[in-house]
């Protein structure tokens, strides 16, 4: 998506499924929704209002209808429900606002945004049914998200340049050093620690291992964080996923504590 990448252009998400389009260059903005499928919705009566360059691209991305309009953009803009935020969405929300803070101050953001993190991004939810399937797909989604979707590109450059030696370093340890730089000074390790458990919770149901061992690795993850070998699936994502939204909020503040 273009918008996400140009730097004319900034996009912000409310949800993982619903968020805006700002552009400085020609000044506008537009809402947008994702559905069920997949596919992104927007108002006619708002493309209408775009530069006619605008509406020419987005004709040229267009699709056929599946007509499924169901989603919190339809939900929010038509039926008006102010109902209570799920906490996937406030920690979603968080994360654009991250790469906001990052961009601002850095240049470039902390994590990617690409149609395949938003499809990963829709499943980040507690399982209704817990099932072996259903675990592997929330972890795996989790991980894809706040893991795997690591700038560290961007972040390797930026290092460089602060003449680290990154030859020896990768993926989440490239973060540790960025915040290194960035000046955070309290416990390094106990900050990053959701994304290693998040990591290790991918692992322990993705991967083909015996029984023994997958519970193993399980009951690690719990045990790091805070809770006993019984805990269920759906209560170490729910505190996982809290921390990381602590984790995140830190971050955010460190950034916006950095002049720019």
């Amino acid at each position: 998506m273009k918008f996400e990448h140009h730097p004319n252009y900034e996009v912000k998400f409310a949800s993982a499924t619903y968020g805006t389009i700002y552009s400085s260059e020609p000044a506008f903005y537009i809402s947008f929704g994702i559905n069920e499928n997949g596919l992104l919705l927007m108002w006619l009566g708002d493309i209408a209002k775009l530069p006619e360059t605008e509406q020419y691209y987005l004709r040229s991305e267009n699709v056929p209808s599946d007509h499924h309009i169901g989603s919190e953009f339809y939900e929010g803009q038509i039926e008006v429900k102010f109902t209570e935020e799920a906490p996937e969405n406030r920690l979603f929300r968080l994360r654009s606002e991250l790469n906001e803070a990052s961009r601002s101050s850095l240049g470039f953001p902390i994590f990617q945004v690409s149609s395949e993190v938003l499809d990963s991004a829709i499943l980040v939810r507690d399982p209704i049914f817990d099932t072996k399937t259903s675990r592997a797909q929330v972890a795996q989604a989790l991980n894809d998200v706040y893991v795997e979707s690591l700038e560290v590109s961007q972040f390797k450059k930026h290092l460089e340049a602060q003449d680290v030696d990154v030859s020896n370093i990768k993926g989440i340890k490239l973060l540790e050093q960025l915040m290194i730089t960035l000046g955070y000074s309290d416990d390094l390790r106990e900050l990053m620690k959701p994304f290693y458990l998040i990591y290790d919770l991918r692992v322990s149901q993705s991967h083909l291992m015996p029984t023994n061992s997958r519970r193993e690795k399980v009951n690690s993850v719990s045990a790091r964080l805070g809770m006993d070998d019984k805990a269920k699936f759906s209560e170490i994502y729910e505190k996982l996923r809290e921390a990381l939204y602590e984790t995140l909020t830190v971050m955010e503040a460190t950034l916006k504590g950095r002049p720019s």
